[in-house]
């Protein structure tokens, strides 16, 4: 992380963490579920993403939280693709957990896909 001049690296972390929280769905949605906004094949977007994550973590990769970086889902909402990027401060390493995610969803059925916008981006789609 780059040193930033008179300030202190940990606020600019949970700084960092909050945008994510923000930007990206944090587990499951439920006022979106209590809602029932549904698509594809009944389910809500906010069902779809937890199953994303559930396989995410059953291949060993780590979700983000407060207290660690990882991975992050976001999207899937009236057929959109959902969007799934990695925060951690080392680029190389987001990189090879993206590639990684990108085989194990690939393997459970998904259509994966790198964001032609994003490198840091994975679009996922169901298989089906």
């Amino acid at each position: 992380m780059k040193e930033i001049p008179n300030g202190n690296t940990a606020d600019l972390r949970r700084s960092a963490a909050l945008w994510l929280r923000s930007r990206f769905a944090y587990g499951v949605d439920h006022e979106r579920r209590q809602t029932g906004v549904r698509v594809r094949r009944g389910r809500s977007a906010a069902i779809d993403a937890e199953v994303i994550r559930t396989t995410l973590r059953k291949t060993g990769r780590r979700e983000f939280s407060e207290r660690h970086d990882g991975f992050v889902v976001d999207g899937g909402e009236n057929g959109a693709p959902f969007l799934i990027a990695y925060t951690d401060d080392d680029a190389e390493v987001s990189a090879q957990e993206l590639t990684r995610s990108q085989v194990d969803l690939g393997q459970a059925g998904y259509r994966v896909e790198p964001d032609p916008d994003d490198d840091q981006v994975l679009l996922v789609r169901d298989g089906s």
